[in-house]
């Protein structure tokens, strides 16, 4: 049985109205640019998005992929690496830079951004 797309965006639309914490999940192709670096000005819109909704006084949670685009851009390497080596390198050097302009765009709205470090122990003693 499938739902009619009309009806399923109105529950959307009502869950997002009337949630008072939002979790956000923004994936890599949406702060991509086509030739994979990192969009910042996708940043500051995703953002600026995010403070008009706090200022309702409802709490957003965003959780944000994008390490490898930046790491694309600090290292200059051209384009997506294929492999896993040069993957996880442009990860590990992108994570900074893509909290950096988390905190420089969060900042102009009086807010800061944060990264979350888990143990095995938070997955096993919730």
């Amino acid at each position: 049985m499938h739902s009619d797309p009309q009806s399923v965006d109105l529950v959307r639309r009502e869950v997002i109205e009337t949630a008072e914490t939002l979790v956000v999940k923004v994936g890599t192709n949406v702060l991509s640019r086509d030739d994979a670096t990192l969009d910042v000005d996708r940043i500051a819109g995703l953002v600026e998005a995010v403070s008009r909704v706090r200022a309702t006084g409802r709490r957003v949670v965003v959780v944000s992929s994008g390490a490898v685009g930046a790491g694309i851009d600090v290292l200059d390497l051209g384009g997506r690496p294929e492999d896993l080596p040069h993957l996880q390198a442009a990860a590990a050097a992108g994570q900074a830079r893509l909290i950096h302009h988390y905190d420089e765009c969060l900042g102009q709205h009086g807010s800061h951004a944060a990264q979350l470090l888990l143990t095995a122990d938070d997955f096993t003693e919730r």
